[in-house]
């Protein structure tokens, strides 16, 4: 079963157009629908963004499915979906340090905050479908988290998402070209795993009046720090080609300190 279109008769959840495309797994698990035949069809959405079904779902014929219709109908209506993660612990000795904070998803309805409980679940409900940026703002500590792409697909669908947490700590300075320290610069550091900047995930901190930045609860991996200035991004130690960024590494048992990024001068644009 490559691909079966439905004429969509009734919705219970996350079928919000006239007809729908539902996928198999390409296996002997799939589900081998008949032309004609009217299907309660139970599905879930992949990551490629494709409804998948199959042999071990609960779809059935409608002729078959009578109960389960019921007790769908019977459901209240689903207004808009949600975002659940969980705030963890992923390093020795960060686990006796508190979690508490607040989570704001902004997307295109705004602004939605939760707390975060004292297990580190939290779950926001009532989203419109669409991309969140998610924050995670400590009660103590000055260093946010960040994910970038938190996507809704469509109404009444769950998305999972999750910060994790180290017992690390990143430091340095940023200054401009003649040395002098920058206030107030907005610093980012970005999860490079393999070596690539990848603009997904990320820790914010910000600098002091002397230029200062720390990162605190930071796990160990690699990282590109990341500038924001008014005239672009700056990647470390200060370069604005992201091909030219340098890779920070940070080791267990080993907190980083002494970075300095230099914000070079903003280029005039060429004239076409």
């Amino acid at each position: 079963m490559p691909k079966v279109t439905f004429r969509v008769e009734e919705a219970f959840e996350d079928t919000p157009d006239t007809t729908v495309d539902v996928y198999g797994f390409g296996t002997v698990n799939d589900f081998y629908f008949q032309v004609g035949t009217r299907y309660l069809v139970y599905g879930f959405r992949g990551k490629d963004g494709k409804i998948r079904t199959a042999k071990c779902t609960r779809t059935a014929p409608v002729s078959e499915a009578g109960e389960d219709i019921s007790f769908l109908r019977s459901l209240p209506a689903i207004h808009g979906g949600a975002i659940r993660g969980l705030v963890r612990d992923v390093s020795p000795g960060a686990q006796n340090e508190p979690i508490a904070g607040t989570i704001t998803e902004s997307g295109v309805d705004g602004k939605h905050k939760a707390r975060v409980s004292d297990s580190g679940w939290y779950r926001l409900n009532g989203l419109a479908p669409g991309e969140y940026q998610e924050t995670y703002t400590p009660d103590h500590g000055t260093t946010e988290f960040i994910s970038l792409k938190v996507r809704i697909p469509v109404n009444g669908s769950c998305a999972n998402s999750g910060v994790r947490l180290g017992n690390l700590t990143v430091s340095g300075q940023a200054v401009n070209q003649a040395g002098a320290p920058l206030a107030g610069m907005k610093l980012l550091l970005f999860y490079a795993l393999d070596g690539q900047f990848h603009p997904q995930v990320a820790l914010k901190a910000e600098t002091d009046h002397q230029g200062r930045f720390s990162f605190h609860r930071v796990e160990e991996a690699k990282y590109i720090l990341v500038a924001h200035t008014v005239s672009g991004t700056v990647f470390f130690p200060g370069t604005r080609d992201v091909s030219e960024a340098k890779v920070v590494e940070v080791k267990q048992g080993e907190p980083l300190s002494g970075l300095t990024i230099r914000i070079p001068s903003a280029s005039r644009s060429k004239s076409h």
